[in-house]
């Protein structure tokens, strides 16, 4: 059976930028298929939304399993969402979802959890909060299944392209994942004219984007759109469902920028890692 926990701590984020972190004495990680992050409000410059934050990272006995910036996890929640659901900048509330949230809500989407028996930290960093006499709050409540047997965890890590703006012929990054890659995040289509992405040795995505040619037209978008249902915007996250690993050395990500793209705008690698696999 799902039930859902909240065990009443809230935390101000650090004046300035820095890190809020919640650790395995405050979080029960057993069964847990999804986080829910709740903000309370602060009074004027301390007054708190999903906008004042830039990263979330999650970590299992220390190994980081997320790792991504506060738009990849809005492309994330846009395509999966069953209600295509997306958080904007002034959300008082969002989640991160470690359960299947492609499926409905039920025993098999619950397969997915948190890695069972890993002691859980949660980290959410700001760029420029500022505090004030007022400040806002963060609190966590999750959601868990301890009734279901889990087959596997998903993991969401991003990396940076570290490919200059106005390269005109097709830049390699490389992508290396255990589990079965789902999707990725598609960095700043607007900056980007072309995208290829190789898994295995096997071409499973080429097309063009904003900037290929003299028109504004973009594969990209098109291909999300067709996915998707609702307006998306950069980034764009792209299903694959390889069903595999992406093997270190015979995967990768091939990009043609245009004037505007940036070296550290990043890529995201959504993925299942089984359970059994792992010896579990």
């Amino acid at each position: 059976m799902r039930k859902t926990i909240f065990n009443g701590i809230s935390k101000t984020p650090p004046t300035g930028g820095g890190t809020t972190t919640f650790t395995s004495s405050e979080i029960d990680g057993g069964g847990m298929t999804a986080l829910h992050v709740i903000l309370g409000d602060g009074t004027g410059a301390g007054n708190l939304a999903a906008g004042k934050f830039t990263r979330f990272r999650a970590k299992a006995n220390g190994a980081t399993i997320w790792d991504c910036s506060i738009a990849q996890l809005q492309a994330l929640l846009e395509r999966y969402s069953p209600a295509n659901f997306a958080f904007g900048s002034s959300a008082k509330r969002f989640t991160i979802p470690f359960n299947d949230f492609r499926m409905p809500l039920n025993a098999d989407s619950d397969r997915l959890q948190f890695p069972p028996g890993a002691l859980p930290q949660f980290e959410l960093d700001n760029s420029s909060y500022t505090a004030g006499t007022n400040p806002g709050t963060i609190t966590l409540a999750w959601s868990k299944n301890d009734e279901i047997e889990p087959e596997g965890f998903s993991k969401f890590i991003s990396q940076q392209t570290n490919i200059p703006s106005g390269v005109n012929n097709l830049i390699r990054v490389p992508i290396s994942e255990l589990g079965d890659v789902r999707g990725l995040t598609i960095p700043d289509d607007a900056h980007v004219s072309r995208l290829r992405i190789v898994l295995n040795g096997d071409e499973v995505f080429n097309a063009p984007g904003t900037g290929f040619g003299s028109g504004t037209g973009s594969a990209l978008l098109e291909v999300g759109q067709l996915e998707d249902g609702t307006t998306i915007t950069d980034p764009i996250f792209l299903e694959l469902e390889s069903g595999s690993p992406a093997l270190s050395g015979n995967s990768w990500a091939e990009l043609v920028t245009i004037a505007g793209f940036a070296a550290s705008t990043e890529i995201a690698i959504y993925s299942v890692e089984h359970l059994k696999a792992m010896g579990g």
